[in-house]
């Protein structure tokens, strides 16, 4: 019998590739958000939920079931993905291309920041572009991603790093980054935040949301002083 090989090129057809694995890590990683949405969607969470981090608008008591929800649905979905796939699981985060722990901290850190304060502005906030928040956060995301992919591999969220060094059973020296980054993060970003609104920042722009025949002018303290109305 004559025994045919399979070409080289088929090979590397059939191999494990890291884009693929960790579009399913990610896409199962996103059910347990997507649940935490549906769960609070009265309007004490933001609007959106990517990870523990994120949590600013909850309550003590939401943010540890939050956190606890997302690595064991992190670690879950990892071993999954492990599962169903062939090859080892090579979809973790770690720094490379020579980016060195420092790098790594800040970058984690300000693309977490600014995926943060998006989602305070575009979803906490409410406005006539509200329903608008998911494209804007989505491309927030996009494009923290584009950045923080090559060098820290743009977890921004500790679970999505956790999950899959406890399957693999392999830890970096570095790994704190991706805890102590994200939520230092989320803390400095919900303070800006805070700041901006006891600055009114919305007065920089007085009537925005207003409708085209009336527009509503209120003082510091949000008490109406006055009415304008247009023709």
């Amino acid at each position: 019998a004559k025994i045919m090989r399979m070409p080289p090129e088929m090979k590397n057809l059939l191999m494990p590739r890291r884009p693929l694995q960790a579009f399913v890590l990610a896409v199962l990683v996103s059910v347990t958000p997507l649940a935490a949405i549906a769960g609070m969607c009265a309007g004490t969470v933001a609007g959106y939920v990517w990870g523990p981090a994120l949590g600013d608008t909850l309550g003590w008591f939401q943010l540890i079931h939050l956190t606890i929800a997302q690595i064991a649905g992190a670690i879950a979905a990892s071993a999954l993905v492990q599962g169903i796939l062939p090859g080892s699981l090579n979809a973790r985060t770690t720094l490379a291309n020579g980016t060195s722990i420092a790098q790594g901290f800040w970058l984690e850190f300000f693309l977490t920041a600014q995926l943060i304060l998006v989602i305070f502005l575009l979803a906490a906030e409410k406005h006539r572009g509200t329903f608008l928040a998911p494209v804007g956060i989505g491309l927030a995301l996009f494009i923290a991603e584009l950045l923080g992919t090559n060098y820290t591999g743009g977890s921004l969220n500790p679970a999505r790093t956790f999950g899959p060094d406890v399957v693999l059973g392999t830890f970096e020296g570095y790994h704190w980054i991706y805890w102590i980054a994200p939520y230092s993060a989320a803390i400095v970003t919900a303070g800006f935040y805070q700041l901006l609104k006891y600055f009114q920042y919305e007065s920089a722009n007085i009537g925005q949301d207003a409708d085209e025949s009336k527009q509503v002018f209120k003082d510091a303290y949000g008490n109406v002083i006055g009415v304008l109305e247009t023709m």
